[in-house]
């Protein structure tokens, strides 16, 4: 594949592009990041595409595509990139879920340190059964709806996993409700912290899982590449009549 850039880079060879470029730019990054693709990939997608614009403009060829057509021009793009297995749709799920239980317990460890000079702050109970469920259901609809490689069966697993995940939202409120005496913890300042450092692991964990995930996933993709479109015929015929011009005015010189 093309070259391989990271975001930051992108967005800074972006910004060679002309005004109008960089915001036809920006929206088809938004379309392709959007995409059920990683993040590699999208990021390999974009630096094929800046590559091409900046070359287009260097030659004053018109672009592939125009304002109205962003959506089609991207899913051409698209075309023959395989979509993100249900192993690494988990583990970006997990990773999030962790982040948001690490951000969660951070705040709950600052209040607990507080108490140490406030004696009005007392440890919460909390109940760690509404997360399992939500763990438990969630994930395992998410697997549902992307793990199915059976396509007489697929609808049937999406739906039963879209259920599940719905059932997981559900069961959630309910147990923080009705079921909050179970699975509960006392979070003071030494438990709060605990939390926090294994929230932190989980997630470093995920993260790497998700590293890896993505990585078996171009080896298995080998060569397997985006599609790269030819020039519109209006640029063909401008690049064609630039290379006449140029040839009759090289035979007159000689």
């Amino acid at each position: 594949m093309g070259n391989m850039l990271r975001a930051n880079d992108i967005r800074t060879k972006a910004e060679k592009l002309s005004e109008e470029n960089q915001l036809l730019f920006e929206e088809v990054s938004h379309y392709i990041y959007s995409a059920p693709i990683s993040s590699r990939q999208a990021n390999q997608v974009l630096a094929d595409i800046i590559a091409e614009w900046l070359e287009l403009e260097q030659r004053r060829l018109p672009l592939h595509v125009q304002k109205h057509s962003v959506a089609a021009y991207c899913q051409q793009r698209l075309l023959g990139i395989p979509k993100q297995p249900a192993k690494l749709k988990v583990a970006q799920a997990l990773a999030t879920g962790m982040l948001i239980l690490a951000v969660a317990f951070a705040v709950q460890t600052i209040v607990q340190f507080i108490g140490f000079f406030d004696a009005t702050v007392q440890a919460t109970k909390f109940s760690l059964f509404p997360l399992v469920l939500l763990a438990v259901f969630g994930l395992s609809g998410i697997y549902m709806v992307h793990g199915t490689k059976q396509k007489k069966r697929a609808n049937i697993w999406k739906v039963a996993g879209v259920a599940s995940q719905l059932l997981a939202v559900l069961l959630f409120f309910t147990a923080m409700r009705l079921w909050d005496g179970l699975l509960t913890v006392i979070l003071d300042f030494p438990s709060s912290l605990l939390f926090l450092v294994l929230s932190v692991v989980g997630w470093f964990g995920a993260r790497r899982l998700k590293y890896v995930l993505e990585e078996q996933q171009e080896q298995t993709q080998g060569g397997q590449m985006p599609v790269t479109l030819p020039p519109p015929p209006h640029a063909t015929a401008t690049l064609k009549n630039t290379q006449e011009e140029a040839e009759k005015q090289n035979n007159n010189n000689s």
